[in-house]
């Protein structure tokens, strides 16, 4: 582990796996945190967290690479005593080997959304534990993770909430990691079910927070403009005309994500890549609805 100190340690959380979890992280000389039941992302991290002999954590998914100077840039961030938490940014490459042209495209929107749209003036309004790091006195001051989703999915957003009203959230691009992303179908099976946790994030939010994810719910309901429209062109075919408008509407609201694209070098991209991240808001949508029921 070339990035590592003297004092630097690892902590793997095994959340009740049935795999060789515990003899890997044993033959690497991780320290080993075991779960005797299986309770979701919240508590591992939780968990992993507790076990931490030192003040400044960095969280890892188990489909996550970070770049060669990672710890390193860590340290130099942290030099500020000022600092208590930052995140970091996904590159735009991603980790998977031979990525697909989705998988690709979903690089990009990560790297989009947690540069561009989790960034505020006054500091990010989402973390990402993939490229997240926080002093350890603060982690549990604000309460941790909720351990009180299903999975994975909502305690992000949930714990970045807390963490808006109690403190700024500093983005630091130079701060990176590589993900193994999934494949088109189950990325949407995935955002869907994610979705539904949604609900249960916004209701308690201030104000405050709320406001900085109206564009995303702007982009949620023009997703879904496109139902009435189809049961429309279906009674009277006079309105098929009508069905590319939520699309057309949805790349206005999205041009941001088509500027970067063209800064990338991947002009030829755009139309594909806004089309996947329409579906995807469709799914993300049809999930909050379902949250709601």
């Amino acid at each position: 582990m070339p990035q590592l100190q003297q004092g630097d340690e690892i902590i793997l959380v095994d959340d009740a796996s049935l795999d060789k979890t515990p003899e890997l992280a044993k033959k690497l000389g991780f320290t080993l945190v075991q779960l005797h039941n299986n309770s979701g992302v919240g508590k591992a991290r939780n968990e992993g967290a507790r076990a931490a002999k030192n003040e400044i954590l960095a969280f890892f998914d188990d489909d996550i690479l970070p770049n060669e100077d990672y710890l390193q840039k860590i340290r130099e961030i942290f030099e500020d005593q000022s600092m208590q938490c930052c995140q970091g940014l996904h590159d735009l490459e991603p980790a998977n080997n031979s990525p697909s042209f989705s998988q690709t495209i979903e690089a990009f929107i990560w790297h989009h959304c947690m540069g561009t749209l989790s960034a505020q003036k006054n500091g990010c309004h989402s973390v990402f534990s993939q490229s997240f790091v926080i002093c350890k006195s603060l982690f549990f001051e604000v309460g941790g993770f909720s351990e009180n989703f299903k999975g994975a999915g909502g305690e992000e957003f949930e714990l970045a909430a807390r963490l808006f009203s109690k403190t700024t959230i500093h983005l630091k691009k130079e701060l990176r990691t590589r993900h193994v992303f999934q494949s088109f179908y189950p990325r949407l099976k995935t955002l869907y079910k994610r979705a539904q946790n949604f609900k249960k994030i916004y209701n308690d939010m201030e104000p405050e927070w709320k406001q900085s994810h109206v564009s995303e719910i702007l982009r949620s309901g023009l997703s879904l403009l496109f139902i009435p429209l189809l049961l429309a062109s279906v009674w009277d075919e006079r309105f098929l005309w009508s069905l590319p408008l939520p699309f057309l509407f949805f790349v206005v609201a999205d041009a941001l994500f088509a500027l970067n694209l063209i800064k990338w070098g991947k002009v030829l991209w755009i139309p594909l890549a806004l089309f996947q991240r329409y579906v995807q808001y469709f799914w993300i949508s049809c999930g909050l609805i379902r949250g709601m029921l």
